[in-house]
């Protein structure tokens, strides 16, 4: 397949960028509008355009993505607009910060199938042009919690960026995870003790204050950092090559980061951002030759809620481009397997309550009788605390 990168600067824009087979350089079947993130973020952003690729090449179809230039709602929509003016028949918009303007969009424009990946239980409205999904990653950050602790570190962090629902479900899942390995192992060594350091950066970017941070949690004597924040990943990264790869690791988030540098990574909460992209808009094609904007019915107007059920979460097993990413040395995958098909059987198992239209909590409390949780403040406030038993 011929590929063409054309230049979209001409709209106003910051980044686009344009692939496809037998098309002008006006033309656009599959368009892509990322959130305040790059389509380089080594995480959401960059593995959503990957599944836009992916399906537009099997089934030869344009396809191209737009980066705002800025955050705000103006650039947002300006950067819809230039897709839908290259004749955009699918349109995929990444995250939160579009619920507020989908459904207009899809009212005027009813023709045009809409998918908000990340998106919300409201944006839908039973329009059948728009099918919007989101991810249980509390049930990820369960997974790799667990994992990790059940592998034998005992000094941990989560490393946040904005403090907003999906990035909550992550951290309260993983706080979850480690507690009840912690309780676990107490029962065969009561004298077990987890620290965990918890903090937002208030941002999804890298900076010298991430870094800053991140780098003073390793000297402290964190072995571990949970990087759930896009390309926060790189100020870890930085940080912990700087420290040492031997005494510095890190947890990646959304996809599996392990390639970006093997050494660092222990494993990674993985949502499956490109194959929900890629299933998604290859059904909407497949079953749509007409091109009406209408999803099948199973999707159209729809806001499902995806998780281990659907296989569309997890830690990568399989082996990726830079050989096996499973780095555990105690913790096996028989144990995954099995934890994992726990997951399966209970929606309160990770003991994690979001609908990402409301506040994140615990069910209950969790049991942190081994586990020391320390909040801390690194660029945005821990306001909303998960129920711990011992605060």
């Amino acid at each position: 397949m011929k590929k063409k990168l054309v230049s979209l600067l001409a709209l106003g824009l910051f980044t686009a960028g344009v692939t496809g087979c037998n098309k002008t350089s006006n033309s656009l079947d599959i368009a892509m509008i990322s959130d305040v993130g790059t389509i380089d973020d080594g995480g959401f952003n960059q593995y959503t355009w990957e599944g836009v690729k992916k399906v537009g090449e099997a089934l030869n179809k344009s396809t191209g993505y737009i980066v705002p230039k800025e955050d705000s709602d103006d650039e947002r929509k300006a950067s819809i607009d230039g897709m839908l003016k290259r004749g955009a028949k699918a349109v995929v918009l990444t995250g939160y910060k579009f619920n507020t303007m989908v459904s207009d969009y899809a009212k005027k424009n009813p023709k045009v199938a809409w998918f908000l990946i990340d998106g919300s239980a409201s944006t839908a409205e039973n329009l059948k042009n728009v099918y919007s999904v989101e991810f249980k990653e509390q049930e990820a950050g369960y997974l790799a919690g667990y994992a990790v602790v059940k592998d034998g570190y005992t000094n941990l962090a989560f490393l946040g960026g904005m403090a907003v629902p999906a990035v909550e479900r992550f951290g309260f899942g993983y706080l979850s995870g480690i507690c009840d390995a912690a309780e676990e192992l107490a029962k065969a060594t009561p004298t077990t003790q987890i620290k965990v350091k918890y903090g937002y950066t208030g941002d999804f970017g890298p900076s010298e204050s991430n870094q800053s941070n991140a780098k003073s949690w390793y000297n402290s004597g964190v072995q571990a950092i949970f990087s759930c924040g896009g390309a926060i990943c790189k100020s870890v990264e930085t940080a912990a090559t700087s420290v040492g790869e031997d005494k510095a690791k890190i947890i990646g988030v959304d996809v599996n980061q392990h390639p970006q540098k093997p050494n660092l990574y222990i494993t990674s909460a993985e949502k499956k951002v490109e194959k929900t992209t890629y299933d998604a808009i290859k059904l909407y094609f497949d079953n749509n030759k007409d091109l009406t904007g209408e999803w099948p019915t199973a999707q159209a107007g729809k806001h499902e809620i995806l998780g281990s059920v659907q296989g569309k979460i997890g830690l990568p097993t399989e082996a990726d481009s830079a050989g096996d990413p499973w780095t555990f040395k105690n913790f096996t995958k028989e144990q995954y397997n099995t934890l994992y098909n726990k997951l399966k059987t209970s929606d309160k198992y990770t003991k994690v309550i979001s609908n990402n239209d409301g506040k994140t909590v615990i069910d209950g409390v969790l049991n942190n009788d081994h586990v020391q949780i320390s909040f801390e403040s690194v660029g945005q406030s821990v306001d909303n605390k998960p129920a711990l038993k011992n605060a």
